[in-house]
């Protein structure tokens, strides 16, 4: 009798972890809020794991500048500063959002690196938000350092771009008057 009782509950076990090995899947768990359930969330989640990387590269230019006043966009160690706190920064932003996968931090690191070569560029495509964001005098000293479409490789620049047009100044249409 003992040896039945005991028998049936050997076979209760075994049937509960069963059927709780059918239940598991096999699926790995998704990668954060907005992993690859589907392709759009995917894709912006992509999408914002690069703008991640741009912002924070701007953001720690933004806090730099008005901490320390540096104003020389052409300074190395300005540009590993920038770089190693950006990098930091996005680590902590893909703990935050849980962003393990090696494609979001390939997004990440892509956009530091396009941000702190590229910013000086937005002195010249936007320079009145720049004026309100940092100051005149830190644009008009962008203006005179950097060249327009271009990147900034650690040591120089190098055009991407079409060059604007050099001493040209836009001739205003005549204003004619008709009764």
């Amino acid at each position: 009798m003992a040896d039945e009782n005991f028998q049936e509950r050997l076979n209760r076990i075994a049937d509960r972890h069963e059927t709780a090995r059918g239940v598991r899947s096999g699926r790995r768990p998704r990668s954060g809020a907005l992993g690859k359930g589907s392709r759009g969330r995917y894709a912006i989640s992509l999408f914002g794991a690069l703008v991640s990387g741009i912002l924070t590269v701007a953001l720690v230019r933004y806090v730099r500048f008005h901490l320390t006043g540096e104003n020389d966009v052409t300074d190395v160690m300005a540009f590993l500063i920038d770089v190693g706190i950006s990098i930091v920064a996005c680590i902590a932003i893909k703990e935050m959002f849980k962003l393990h996968e090696p494609e979001f931090k390939a997004a990440q690191g892509i956009g530091v690196v396009l941000m702190v070569m590229g910013m000086h560029n937005l002195v010249f495509w936007a320079p009145d938000a720049m004026e309100t964001v940092f100051s005149p005098a830190w644009v008009q000293e962008q203006r005179e350092d950097a060249t327009p479409n271009s990147l900034w490789l650690v040591v120089q620049y190098i055009e991407i771009g079409p060059k604007p047009p050099v001493g040209e100044t836009p001739e205003l249409p005549a204003v004619v008057y008709r009764n």
